[in-house]
């Protein structure tokens, strides 16, 4: 995630199997499908410690997502920071 004083980074940095972007939906496909169909199961992750990381997950990877597909669409990099929205 871009912000006003640079990259953060909430996850592990190595390189994964799938491409970033794939990660990004499979996790917010994972806590929609959770979230309605297993309710005792979204209650576990939100009362547990992927709490944090569910919460900034459902507030931020939507834009984000966003901002990266009309980069690859465009060709052209398309950055706004977090901070600034």
């Amino acid at each position: 995630m871009l912000t006003r004083d640079g990259y953060k980074y909430y996850c592990q940095l190595q390189t994964s199997d799938y491409h970033h972007l794939c990660n990004s939906y499979l996790v917010m496909f994972y806590l929609g499908h959770t979230a309605r169909y297993r309710p005792t199961e979204i209650q576990e992750v939100m009362s547990g410690e992927l709490r944090p990381l569910a919460t900034e997950a459902v507030a931020l990877i939507p834009k984000q997502f966003m901002y990266h597909l009309v980069s690859l669409i465009t060709g052209k990099l398309c950055v706004i920071p977090y901070s600034e929205i």
